[in-house]
């Protein structure tokens, strides 16, 4: 094989992985029922990925606190708000994914803090560590009491433990990453308190310390739990954002900081890094659009990956097969995260390891379908792929008899229908 090094196997903790390929994970909307368990739709897209290839499969943002952020539900899954329901739509889905020899891990997140999109806030005004400005809206957010965190790490041990139960092989943790409010307590910037959660980084991860601590403790050292991590903010001020190349001051996490923060975070029990930077005050480089070169992260994962001794995830815009080769080649990463890239084409790995990279369909880097969708509270697609998220409903049914059949129009619509017949089986011909 051409790329064989990316089809070696790799471990995350205690958990093997057949290659280096992962989904990363995303947030996509409509996977999930009103009692915080997988629907149909969701259980569909996730195996579908596991079908194509992919080694692990990391699911999109799921909630485990019902409390103190309320916007939390029902507009993904949930892990503590029905277990019962959780655990038995985990389970047919994790079976499923199980069968293609790939593992899944459930993303769990602490929330959004200051960064929540306001079409998806709840009870207003917005927690956060401190009394510091909301990202979009020109209010301020409410500091966080201890009981609060305290309930939200309690939250995380019982999501944890139910995902387990319905056959995860391990969490990743939402997030010291993009400004979320773990990553909010991280950053001085955000985090102003004078109790034992602010002050030193020590104080300011004890946040994210706890959390991984209680998780171990209820499902066992040697269940994986992976952490979403940014080495750098890009902040030039409040709602400003550096642009790539610039030379600016940075008031978020410098590079410094973060590889000290990544130290501590292995050192408190976490067993890989998904590394990238930015947060949602410079929220193009967390999710690159098409001026982004492609793997922009790498450099920077490579300086986490020489600071830490356990696997580092590297995503943005990585689909360039070479490319990836050659970020695990040179000890950039360990794992290859495809996001966008793999709602395009979910049958990315299986296709570059028969050595048919020409026909995989490749992702635009619109933001359209995914990104796009979810800030309309809609639920997820794609702009190349119309079967992301819809993979039962548009299935294509087996054929009786093959047809000729004449399409009319050259378009993106005429060119797809032409080749949706084509795969059908039929023999379609295309009239500009």
């Amino acid at each position: 094989m051409k790329y064989k090094n990316l089809f070696t196997p790799v471990k995350i903790g205690s958990v093997t992985l057949k290659n280096r390929f992962a989904l990363a994970p995303m947030g996509p909307l409509g996977l999930a029922d009103a009692e915080g368990g997988f629907n149909q739709r969701g259980i569909d897209y996730y195996t579908e990925r596991a079908k194509g290839g992919t080694g692990l499969i990391i699911t999109g943002v799921t909630f485990s606190d019902c409390e103190v952020e309320t916007q939390s539900m029902p507009n993904c899954p949930n892990s503590t708000y029905n277990p019962v329901h959780f655990i038995r739509t985990s389970k047919e889905m994790t079976e499923r994914v199980h069968a293609y020899g790939s593992k899944i891990f459930l993303m769990m997140s602490a929330g959004f803090g200051r960064v929540t999109i306001p079409t998806n806030l709840g009870e207003f005004p917005p927690v956060a560590p401190s009394a510091i400005p909301h990202r979009w809206l020109d209010k301020i957010c409410r500091p966080l009491t201890r009981e609060e965190i305290h309930s939200i790490v309690k939250s995380f041990g019982d999501g944890a433990y139910h995902a387990k139960r319905g056959g995860f092989d391990g969490v990743e943790i939402h997030a010291v990453h993009e400004g979320y409010l773990l990553d909010q307590f991280a950053i001085s910037m955000f985090n102003q308190r004078t109790d034992e959660y602010g002050g030193s980084l020590e104080n300011r991860l004890r946040f994210a310390r706890e959390v991984v601590e209680e998780i171990k403790s209820r499902c066992g050292q040697d269940f994986p739990v992976v952490l979403r991590f940014s080495l750098k903010s890009m902040i030039k001020d409040w709602r400003e954002g550096a642009l790539p190349g610039e030379i600016f001051e940075e008031k978020g996490r410098d590079i410094e900081e973060g590889l000290e923060t990544a130290k501590l975070l292995v050192q408190y029990g976490y067993d890989a890094l998904d590394t990238d930077v930015g947060t949602y005050d410079a929220w193009w480089w967390n999710h690159p659009p098409m001026y982004q070169k492609k793997g922009l992260f790498r450099p920077y994962c490579k300086m986490v990956k020489e600071a830490v001794d356990v696997p580092v995830l590297c995503a943005g815009r990585m689909d360039n097969p070479e490319m990836a080769s050659e970020a695990v080649e040179a000890g950039e990463c360990d794992i290859v995260s495809l996001g966008r890239p793999l709602l395009a084409d979910p049958d990315y790995v299986n296709k570059l390891r028969a050595g048919k990279w020409e026909q995989i369909r490749p992702c635009i880097s619109c933001q359209e379908g995914c990104m796009g969708r979810v800030q309309e509270f809609s639920m997820i697609n794609c702009a190349v792929n119309p079967q992301a998220a819809r993979e039962r409903v548009t299935a294509y049914e087996p054929i009786l008899k093959s047809r000729r059949v004449m399409v009319v129009g050259g378009g993106a619509a005429g060119c797809e229908a032409a080749r949706v017949l084509a795969v059908r089986g039929h023999k379609p011909e295309l009239f500009e």
